[in-house]
């Protein structure tokens, strides 16, 4: 496994095709089109590519994460960092990926200043 920094440019349809892949598993949530994942996600004045990051095991994306540092926080050393988004694809889960990843955007949290987390959902 190999824990990737994500870029827009590279990884946004792979990305958008495993969330619609994990959440149709249990109802969860719902699927996006790729308009509706671009707005959810990437357009929320908040994301930052540096702040999300991709699994791949050889050439195939099983897994990625989201955190947030608020605009408004990011000079304030008090301010959490926020963890948006984890989805690990099926047949790999319990396997460290998932931890890899939290592991990843915690790091991002440390590297700009952060020194708590909180979890918010999409």
């Amino acid at each position: 496994m190999e824990i990737k920094q994500f870029k827009l440019c590279e990884h946004s349809d792979v990305v958008l095709n495993l969330w619609n892949e994990v959440v149709s598993e249990k109802d969860f949530y719902y699927q996006f089109d790729k308009a509706g994942f671009e707005s959810m996600l990437y357009k929320n004045p908040h994301f930052k590519e540096e702040g999300a990051f991709v699994a791949y095991e050889g050439e195939t994306l099983i897994g990625f994460a989201v955190g947030f540092i608020r605009n408004e926080d990011i000079d304030n050393p008090n301010a959490p960092g926020y963890f948006n988004t984890i989805v690990v694809k099926k047949e790999f889960r319990r396997q460290g990926v998932g931890t890899a990843l939290l592991n990843s955007v915690e790091g991002y949290f440390k590297a700009m200043g952060k020194s708590a987390s909180r979890s918010v959902f999409l």
